[in-house]
């Protein structure tokens, strides 16, 4: 747009400036110049009147019938409704929609995890007062409901023939909502081990690498042994990379990572971190107890019971 602004201006320099003196007879600018001036002050013209058609229709498309931002709305016309009547409902409903999102935003920043989706049924009976009817899902935000209401309760619906009537739906989200429901769904993934207790009542919980590279499988017996071996895979499994490195550095000198490592864990009933005793190892390298005991020193475990000990056995493929 500058630059187009910057051409205009050469060009207007290039044509006969009124006021100036002229000797002679006046020149007339060239044609080709004239056509030039015309056709880039049509394109200036359009450029400023799609900026402000832009900015037009985005207004307008926060008053269609299908809103999207942090909420969404959609409307459908109920009891046979006609085209027309339902056209001026949802000008009326759609109007309030800013005073809606105004205050959701307000709640979001109080509660950033404030979500919510209403059912609102509006009806426009002859000589009757307008009736609303909320339907909420559950989890929805109380306050969030009282936004919904109090706008459309000072919605003007005179203007509306009647009789007409309208379904309402309204959609409340956010981003740190939504990334808390993620954070929620694979936390409780995560905390789900599969936990396999024998007749004898040893328990055995065993968590695999997709890409096979990896394994760890506990065990534990006596009181509690089901959650200590949930409470040591969980702790592996999520800090399964600095494993994974150990591998990766054996994988060296000509010789195969694959092999087992058998360790004792003695886990704390507070979480954290686990004092383990080396038992076994066959991963060729000899760099592999070394840096296998590195990596349990910097993993985490969830809290186990108390005086929990748990025999693990971690598995290198090649």
């Amino acid at each position: 747009m500058s630059e187009a602004f910057a051409q205009a201006g050469e060009l207007a320099s290039a044509l006969p400036q009124v006021g100036r003196r002229q000797i002679g007879r006046p020149r007339r600018a060239p044609a080709p110049l004239l056509l030039r001036a015309a056709l880039l002050a049509g394109a200036m013209a359009w450029a400023a009147g799609g900026a402000a058609a832009q900015a037009d229709s985005m207004a307008q498309g926060e008053a269609s019938i299908n809103v999207r931002s942090d909420m969404r709305m959609s409307l459908r016309g109920t009891n046979g409704t006609p085209r027309a009547r339902l056209q001026q409902l949802t000008e009326v409903v759609t109007g309030k929609m800013p005073a809606v999102r105004s205050c959701y935003r307000k709640l979001v920043a109080k509660r950033p995890i404030a979500v919510g989706a209403f059912r609102v049924t509006i009806n426009l009976a002859k000589g009757r007062d307008t009736q609303l009817a909320v339907e909420e899902r559950g989890g929805s935000d109380a306050e969030l409901k009282r936004c919904v209401l109090r706008a459309l309760r000072k919605a003007l619906f005179r203007g509306v023939e009647r009789p007409a009537a309208a379904v309402v739906k309204l959609e409340f989200s956010n981003s740190r909502a939504d990334g808390q429901a993620e954070l929620q769904r694979r936390k409780a993934e995560q905390d789900d081990v599969a936990v396999r207790v024998d007749e004898g009542g040893r328990a055995t919980a065993i968590w695999r690498h997709s890409g096979g590279k990896v394994a760890f499988e506990a065990h534990a017996s006596g009181p509690g042994a089901k959650d200590t071996v949930a409470s040591a895979i969980l702790g592996l499994r999520n800090g399964f990379a600095a494993f994974l490195d150990c591998r990766r550095r054996n994988d060296k000198d000509g010789l195969s990572p694959a092999g087992k490592i058998d360790v004792q864990l003695r886990l704390s009933a507070r979480g954290g971190k686990a004092s383990m005793k080396l038992k076994t190892c066959t991963v060729p390298h000899k760099r592999a107890p070394r840096c296998n005991e590195r990596a349990f020193r910097r993993t985490k475990f969830p809290p186990a019971p108390p005086g929990a000990r748990a025999d693990v056995t971690i598995t290198f493929g090649d």
